[in-house]
């Protein structure tokens, strides 16, 4: 006789329920009372249940979507917060930064050209004057 299963009607709701509300699925699992093993043994093998919990999971942001989209009509500063998550190649108010350990040997030349463009956008400070050994 086959070991009963332990993911019944009332476990695929309560795991449906818990992905509605967007919580991860090893939360939701123990919501339900099943092992998350129990869940991605059911998930592989059935792809209806794989599906439906597809779909729960979307949920919450389907619905995040669709109040964003309602209330940005009237709403110019949701729609610019938007824009920059959406078009951030256009809209972001920020930039960024990418760092590099790499130690590069620059001619004096490319030194100044540096320097200048880091003075233009405010990064570079004028050097300091060497002082003097002479003392007045």
């Amino acid at each position: 006789m086959a070991r009963p299963t332990k993911i019944t009607k009332e476990v695929v709701a309560k795991l449906e329920e818990a992905l509605k509300l967007d919580m991860p699925i090893e939360k939701a699992c123990k919501y339900a009372g099943i092992h998350k093993a129990n869940f991605y043994r059911r998930a592989e093998k059935d792809k209806e249940f794989r599906d439906q919990m597809k779909r729960a999971g979307y949920f919450a942001t389907k619905i995040a979507r669709h109040s964003v989209i309602k209330h940005m009509k009237s709403d110019g500063g949701l729609a610019l917060k938007y824009l920059e998550r959406k078009a951030s190649d256009e809209f972001s108010t920020s930039h960024k930064v990418v760092q590099t350990n790499l130690d590069i040997e620059l001619s004096k030349q490319e030194q100044k050209a540096v320097k200048e463009s880091l003075k233009e956008v405010g990064l570079f400070e004028k050097e300091p004057k060497p002082e003097s050994d002479e003392q007045s």
